[in-house]
């Protein structure tokens, strides 16, 4: 789930954008449908703001520094927050327009970002073959590799998933014909840079809903992981929910089996559920909505938003240190093979063993779930404009213990909300 699809009309757009973009990440999921009047109002003094000149129901969000480029329909809105007049739109057309009377008969940009140095924006092109324009001077060309037609899908409503490291580039988007059908199954794959050009296996993900994906870099870059979160079918017996939260880790630099007819396949893909909420009350948050990345001096952690049936919302915090260590340490759901010479999942430099691969293909899933991790102790933390600062350190225990549920009263943040819904 995106959260541009909860901003109304002409949002205000302030300078602390960057502190509410986060909060908008971590909160707006309990707040979305029920925009709620704040219980006091206070004007905003010595900031700038930018009105959005238009709707953009489905809107795409990319920060680079101090600008924030907006993608919509047809447009590219750029706002430049050290230049109090400096707005600035992009019109992004489509090839052609031979779909009238077809739903969403314009070019939606899906996808802003970097590509090979450049901006550059991606779009569904009115249902011609979806494509991709980049920076060049003062506008924006059409590029011409043929593997841009799976940076963006036919609709701006399709769930998908793109994800740009260096000069390789990963899509969930399967390749299309000339008259637009998919050709292949929904999976995670590379489509462009250095060979080989990977793809994950049939049995990895059942119907997958993808949420977010992630790159952590390693000093040793053949152990540097690729995260990838998404929501899948449940056809196990182990718990009741139709839909589970997951994440999948991958070895970025992999080289692909040594067995012939999988060559290509990514061979140290393996998941795991994600579970946030309490395992003594047994109150869980099983819907994943959104995956926030953040790196540290001390350590990486990975914060996901979640909710329940009930609507209600709760955001769980995952150290990578302990991902790591739970995909290095876990056997796997449903496999009895524990004599292999190489376990799956490992990063090699060369082919993975047939026999490791072929293990990890069949049994994707390990037995051991992703726990929250947590010391039990909550940081206050106000955002400055020269960064960060820890205004609070609550320690509620007298010895480390794990929190194991913490509720935020949705009036305290309402107004703050409020500013960019």
């Amino acid at each position: 789930m995106n959260y541009h699809d909860h901003f109304l009309a002409k949002p205000l757009i302030t300078m602390e954008l960057h502190t509410a973009v986060l909060l908008s990440v971590l909160v707006a999921g309990s707040l979305a449908g029920k925009c709620m009047d704040p219980r006091l109002t206070h004007p905003v003094k010595g900031k700038w703001s930018f009105p959005l000149p238009q709707e953009e129901e489905n809107a795409v969000f990319y920060r680079l520094n101090y600008s924030l480029y907006i993608g919509g329909e047809e447009i590219l809105h750029h706002f430049d927050f050290e230049d109090i007049k400096n707005y600035k739109n992009y019109t992004i057309k489509a090839d052609t327009y031979r779909c009238e009377g077809k739903p969403h008969c314009k070019n939606y940009v899906t996808f802003v970002g970097q590509l090979s140095g450049k901006l550059t924006v991606c779009g569904t092109n009115a249902h011609n073959r979806a494509g991709c324009w980049a920076m060049n001077g003062k506008n924006f060309s059409k590029l011409t590799s043929s593997w841009t037609a799976q940076m963006a899908p036919q609709t701006p409503v399709t769930n998908h998933n793109i994800l740009i490291t260096g000069n390789q580039v990963y899509s969930t988007l399967p390749p299309r014909t000339n008259n637009g059908r998919s050709t292949m199954k929904i999976l995670f794959r590379k489509i462009s840079g250095h060979d080989p050009l990977l793809y994950t296996g049939d049995k990895l993900m059942r119907d997958p809903e993808f949420v977010k994906s992630l790159v952590v870099e390693k000093e040793d870059k053949m152990l540097s992981k690729i995260y990838l979160f998404f929501t899948e079918d449940n056809t196990e017996t182990r718990t009741l929910e139709k839909r589970l939260p997951m994440v999948a880790q991958l070895c970025k630099e992999e080289q692909g089996s040594e067995k012939a007819n999988t060559r290509y396949e990514f061979s140290t893909a393996l998941k795991s559920r994600m579970i946030c909420g309490n395992q003594l009350t047994g109150q869980y948050y099983p819907q994943l909505q959104d995956i926030y990345f953040l790196q540290g001096k001390t350590g990486n952690v990975i914060y996901g938003l979640f909710k329940n049936s009930w609507n209600h919302s709760a955001v769980c915090s995952y150290e990578v240190e302990n991902i790591e260590l739970l995909f290095n340490t876990s056997s796997l759901w449903g496999s009895s093979n524990t004599k292999l010479a190489i376990r799956p999942g490992t990063c090699l430099s060369s082919y993975t063993p047939e026999e490791t691969s072929d293990e990890a293909s069949k049994n994707p899933e390990l037995n051991e779930w992703l726990w929250p991790s947590n010391n039990g102790i909550v940081h206050k933390v106000v955002e400055l404009e020269d960064g960060a600062f820890n205004a609070l350190r609550i320690m509620p225990f007298k010895q480390n213990g794990k929190l194991l549920f913490m509720d935020l009263d949705p009036n305290t943040v309402s107004s703050t909300i409020n500013d960019v819904m």
